[in-house]
């Protein structure tokens, strides 16, 4: 998911309760995007996801940091690919999450 114009933002938001009525007839979740630090001690990785609410993330991956806002020092570009890049926190076959879960044992 790449970042859209201010005038798709404003119409997406215009929307939403629309998307919210159609998502809960139809039985699904929205979900949205949330950038998160995996803090190794000498540096991080960042990764996005896709979850309903950041509380979701940090309880089924507490090694995860949600960060509310963009780090300075990260360029468009990388943040462009981090979102283009994010799977659903859910997802059973990331093998990012799949090597968190691992580093528990």
């Amino acid at each position: 998911m790449a970042f859209c114009s201010l005038r798709s933002l404003i119409l997406a938001n215009h929307f939403l309760p629309v998307n919210w009525a159609l998502c809960v007839s139809l039985g699904f979740v929205m979900k949205n995007i949330f950038l998160t630090c995996y803090d190794y001690g000498t540096g991080g990785v960042w990764r996005c996801f896709f979850a309903k609410s950041a509380q979701e993330i940090i309880d089924k991956y507490p090694e995860l940091s949600v960060v509310d806002t963009i780090p300075d020092w990260m360029e468009k570009d990388r943040i462009v690919t981090l979102n283009e890049q994010a799977v659903d926190i859910n997802e059973g076959d990331d093998e990012f999450l799949n090597s968190i879960i691992a580093g528990r044992k």
